[in-house]
């Protein structure tokens, strides 16, 4: 037994002495050499790669440095090393140390310096973790690969698309509002403002109703504080072929918030002296405009602006067809002599349902008849096409260069499509109306805040003013109506409105058979918003008092 022990033992002994020995990762065989390396330049945090011979196969033997800084070995082989570029490495040799042994480059490394990051804005200026948010600036790197890295709050941001001049990041976890800060291989710039952490996600909101409403096409929100634009969001498609998500760029046919901008036309009458809205409107107009049951009560601008005139929201069969025929947009249209044989008994179109039996004054009714007749008035004082009027003297001194009521002064590339029927499958060819000046203003959201802007800074917005202070006040110098059958039980100023479900805030709504929209605004906070949809019927989802509208003002509580 024990002469069968000594054999094995030493035919073990004479196998491991004729076995090739693997290479042992801690030990090198022969002098070290560098070759060359490749790139030859590059910035902090680039990778390099080193060709040359007898480097260790163990990272921690090769002790790599580029011009005296010391760098972390990534990867090795016999013939290759793989290392990062440090922070902090200059131009400079680079060096290879295992054990005793060393070699240097015979050529200079180049560290490259970016250039410092320069973060011009971000938007939104808030959002919660999750939310996507766009850095506008310069020298922020070439493409997703250049190493550069976003924190907010000291916490590190992804990235998921990045240009010279503007990253898009997802905001990260973290409850407390910060700046922003981008590190481009070293370089770090912060933004002056915190970007505000909110709890309550809006874009969440505005993407959980698309997918939870087949039927809405598309919803754009646009946000101003402080006198500047604070937040822009869309969500759904907004075009005939369902590829485009909106911006704050999109167009949408606003319905009854166009009566706004009729109230700016009225008040610009008054500050030159041309119109008292408390005298009779017949003061003004070559036609009378009396109640046919009230002869003797006399009808004033204010009481138009207020809907308590008398004059009914007609339907078919009360009124005019023309007042209803869909028309081609690319012609202009001509508010008179229609408007007079309306308004006048012994013309041939006239229907006296277009009056109610309740007195001048006492019943508080909306009216689109009674807004567009404000629009003729417009013209009669002006002397100009209300469209003409309304684009020379609110929206271009405004920059709301986009917007217009006349469709070939769009971008119909940008214009959000109408469609019929719940299945969003019918879409309507582009149209206008007869009552244009109550509810065909196209706008964005980008536009309709320097609107909103212009009437929480009394009027004033870059420099152009278009009402004075005064005028602005009595605008939204709300009342509570007797007899209002006003929507959302709401007082009303001079055709801009209070919702009895927002206190303090001031603006209107706007409904049809293919779009929902409401825009408020609040001067004591300096806030204003606008929501636009492409889907009629969404009052009690959009308006004051719906769900998102309710998800709305709370988040607006947290701004």
């Amino acid at each position: 037994m024990k002469k069968m022990l000594a054999l094995f033992i030493s035919l073990l002994i004479f196998s491991n002495c004729n076995k090739e020995n693997p290479p042992d990762p801690f030990e090198h065989s022969g002098p070290i050499f560098i070759h060359s390396f490749n790139p030859i330049s590059g910035f902090c945090g680039d990778e390099i790669t080193i060709m040359g011979e007898n480097f260790a196969l163990n990272l921690q033997l090769n002790q790599v440095s580029v011009n005296g800084v010391e760098a972390k070995v990534i990867q090795a082989s016999a013939d290759q090393l793989k290392i990062q570029l440090p922070d902090g490495a200059t131009t400079g040799k680079i060096k290879i140390q295992i054990n005793a042994e060393t070699a240097t480059s015979t050529q200079d490394f180049e560290v490259l310096i970016p250039e410092v990051p320069i973060i011009t804005g971000f938007s939104p200026e808030g959002g919660a973790p999750g939310n996507t948010i766009q850095i506008f600036g310069e020298n922020f790197g070439e493409n997703l690969g250049f190493g550069t890295s976003v924190q907010i709050g000291g916490v590190e941001a992804n990235i998921v698309e990045q240009s010279p001049t503007k990253l898009k990041v997802v905001v990260p976890s973290t409850n407390s509002s910060s700046k922003i800060s981008v590190n481009v291989k070293g370089q770090i710039a912060q933004t002056d403002e915190n970007f505000k952490i909110f709890s309550t996600d809006i874009q969440k909101a505005l993407d959980d109703l698309i997918a939870n409403n087949p039927n809405i096409p598309s919803i754009s929100l646009a946000v101003v504080k402080d006198g500047k634009p604070f937040y822009t969001y869309g969500a759904g498609v907004y075009d005939g072929a369902k590829t485009k998500r909106p911006d704050h760029t999109t167009l949408y046919f606003t319905s009854s918030l166009s009566k706004l901008i009729i109230s700016v036309a009225i008040m610009q009458q008054v500050e030159q002296g041309n119109l008292d809205i408390d005298a009779d409107i017949n003061n003004y107009l070559p036609f009378e405009v009396r109640n046919p049951n009230f002869p003797n009560t006399i009808i004033t601008p204010k009481m138009l602006m207020q809907h308590s005139a008398s004059l009914a929201n007609p339907f078919p069969g009360e009124a005019a067809e023309d007042i209803f025929f869909a028309r081609d947009p690319t012609v202009p249209v001509n508010l008179h002599p229609l408007i007079e044989d309306i308004l006048t008994p012994e013309s041939e179109v006239y229907n006296s349902a277009i009056w109610m039996n309740e007195k001048p004054g006492t019943i508080t009714k909306n009216s689109n008849f009674g807004m567009t007749l404000l629009g003729y008035l417009v013209e009669v004082l002006s002397d100009q096409h209300f469209n003409d009027y309304t684009r020379e003297h609110i929206l271009l001194p405004l920059g709301m260069n986009t917007s217009s009521y006349f469709y070939p002064d769009l971008n119909p590339d940008n214009v959000a499509a109408l469609f019929i029927g719940t299945s969003n499958e019918t879409l309507l060819e582009p149209f206008t109306l007869w009552q244009y000046p109550a509810g065909l203003l196209f706008t964005s959201g980008e536009d309709w805040s320097k609107f909103m802007m212009a009437i929480l800074n009394k009027g004033s917005y870059n420099g152009n003013q278009i009402l004075q202070s005064n005028s602005v006040e009595m605008l939204l110098n709300a009342i509570t109506p007797s007899n209002n059958l006003l929507p959302y039980s709401s007082n009303i100023g001079l055709i801009w409105r209070q919702s009895a479900l927002n206190p303090g805030w001031f603006g209107h709504t706007g409904a049809g058979g293919t779009v929902t929209h409401v825009s408020e605004i609040n001067p004591d906070k300096n806030l204003g918003y606008v929501v636009f949809t492409n889907e009629g019927a969404l009052g009690f989802i959009i308006g004051p008092g719906g769900t998102l509208n309710t998800i709305i003002h709370q988040w607006l509580d947290e701004l």
